[in-house]
């Protein structure tokens, strides 16, 4: 158990930075914007529903890592990461999608 509690937290870390690196490269790439935001606007209702459940797990993440947390387990931390990378999800397809388009 004490190796998961050592790896489990780095892992997550790695997961965090790895979409943070992905989406920073894929968000420079302007068709793939381009695509993103037209599949974005084509749904905009279905869309806002994947956002706010995405954004509910991230709370619900955030809420068992706590529990994790106060029950003494130090791979708790790791949930934190986690949710943030939903977040940052969250976070940059909002973003482009209230971009508006250009002409």
């Amino acid at each position: 158990m004490d190796a998961v509690a050592a790896v489990v937290p780095w892992v997550c870390v790695a997961i965090f930075v790895l979409t943070a690196v992905v989406l920073f490269k894929r968000s420079r790439n302007g068709d793939w914007v381009d695509d993103v935001r037209l599949s974005l606007n084509a749904q905009p209702r279905l869309n806002f529903v994947l956002a706010a459940v995405m954004v509910l797990c991230a709370i619900g993440v955030l809420v068992l890592g706590i529990g994790f947390l106060q029950a003494g387990y130090r791979y708790g931390w790791a949930f934190f990461p986690l949710a943030g990378s939903q977040l940052l999800i969250v976070i940059v397809y909002t973003r482009i999608a209230r971009a508006p388009f250009d002409n």
